[in-house]
């Protein structure tokens, strides 16, 4: 061996030795000096979306488990659900029946009102002057060599996830990702996004040759779907499919197997397994999922108990449908006939609501002519660029005029339907918006939780 291999070799040893001694991740080219950053997002509130902020926690854990600094972990969550009242573990928040505590020690950078959109945004991007004096202050301070995480769970619909007080569009999400890109924040970058219809934020936007690859729970135009919905104290789903599929599968993976685990075996497994929905990736794969696991997770610092994976398949609801049926499960389990008897009034509210909805999007759809109209429900349109200024103004003048989906999420199934009505040259966008006031009263604008 030539002294300048041995040179190498040596120098390549003792780099290795000081960077699993100090417990940082390694990417796949650590002489790159790169950083692994994070960026997890419960983008709801209230009791009855405790799954979102359960599956966030435990996706924490897991991160810190495996050696990502807290400094480098970014959490979005209200935080209302381990302190709610019909929270019968209260201070506590578990991911699976039996499972394990999994809000204990996680820090929370940003919470109550402070997870909206435009901080979600300018924490992506790094923009630390616009989160001053916000939360933590934390952004993802990321330069060209580093690896970027992103998993948001909430409801979403077609080309848009939910915040608590506001919507992120597709072509806001497609704007940053561009941006960061030009600005080269990332040396690669990986989300994965639990919501209906998530693929609709991805499908045709992102481009394949961008170093970007999306994991999501469902395609374009279906429903994700909540899991371990049968818990007798909880009324509630613990976990949504997608994400608790995910994450167990890495919690219960040995450590030669950990080593070896790509982005696309991960993936392969989660599409096995999760059979209510169409798990999709998007963007680039070639790039990204030849990559393992650990290059976006970190590396594990020490040993720690394996965790027997529960078959989340059992007790799953679509994520839609979920306080319903979880009222219904009450239903039959309430001994009480009071408490039964208001229980059944609720339930009877929410289908009378549901069905008010239905009929205000008929009557809307009504004032088209008859071939538009079998289009506009028969149809999904895709979602694109060009679009979305006419399909942010139509949900901006339905949720004025008609129902607010933001306190009311059945409504966001529909919203497909303005996708379509945008995509129709034959179709006047301002006598739709008009449709909107002459079909819509103040019972529709002042009503609330139609779930």
């Amino acid at each position: 061996m030539s002294f300048r291999m041995g040179t190498i070799l040596v120098s390549f040893v003792i780099f290795c030795m000081i960077s699993f001694s100090s417990g940082l991740p390694l990417l796949e080219n650590p002489s790159e000096g790169g950083k692994i950053w994070a960026l997890l997002v419960a983008g709801s509130n209230g009791y009855w979306n405790y799954r979102h902020q359960a599956d966030i926690c435990h996706a924490y854990q897991i991160l810190h488990r495996y050696g990502i600094p807290d400094e480098n972990i970014i959490t979005m969550m209200y935080d209302d659900i381990a302190t709610d009242s019909s929270n019968p573990m209260p201070g506590k928040i578990i991911n699976k029946p039996g499972g394990k505590d999994v809000y204990s020690g996680v820090l929370k950078d940003y919470t109550g009102d402070d997870v909206n959109k435009d901080n979600f945004l300018n924490i992506l991007q790094g923009n630390s002057s616009a989160m001053k004096n916000i939360g933590s202050g934390k952004v993802i301070a990321s330069g060209p060599y580093d690896h970027i995480f992103v998993n948001f769970v909430d409801h979403g619909s077609t080309g848009l996830l939910c915040f608590p007080n506001d919507y992120l569009y597709a072509d806001e999400l497609m704007k940053t990702l561009k941006k960061m890109t030009n600005d080269k924040k990332f040396k690669k970058l990986l989300l994965y996004i639990e919501a209906c219809e998530a693929g609709s934020m991805f499908e045709n936007l992102l481009p394949t040759n961008t170093k970007i690859l999306a994991s999501t729970a469902s395609n374009a135009d279906e429903s994700s779907y909540g899991c371990y919905c049968d818990e007798p104290e909880f009324d509630t789903c613990l976990g949504d499919l997608y994400s608790v599929t995910w994450m167990e599968h890495l919690d219960a993976l040995t450590p030669k197997k950990e080593q070896k685990e790509t982005i696309l075996s991960e993936y392969r497994y989660v599409k096995k397994h999760v059979n209510e929905s169409h798990v999709t990736l998007y963007g680039d794969r070639n790039n990204l999922g030849s990559n393992r696991v650990k290059s976006f997770l970190g590396s594990k610092k020490k040993l720690t108990e394996m965790t027997a994976v529960t078959n989340p398949n059992l007790n799953v609801i679509a994520s839609r449908d979920v306080v319903i049926e979880s009222i219904n499960k009450q239903i039959k389990r309430e001994s009480s006939d009071i408490k039964k008897a208001s229980l059944i009034q609720t339930l009877s509210y929410m289908k009378k609501m549901r069905q008010q909805v239905d009929q205000t999007i008929s009557a809307i759809i009504s004032e088209t002519s008859h071939e538009i109209n079998i289009n506009i429900l028969n149809q999904r349109y895709p979602v694109t660029l060009d679009i979305m200024p006419c399909y942010k103004d139509l949900i901006q003048q339905f949720s004025e005029n008609c129902f607010n989906p933001l306190k009311n999420p059945y409504v966001l199934r529909y919203f497909y339907v303005f996708i379509n009505m945008c995509s129709m040259d034959s179709i006047n966008k301002n006598e739709i918006k008009a449709i909107f006031k002459t079909k819509c009263t103040d019972k529709q604008r002042q009503a609330l939780n139609i779930q």
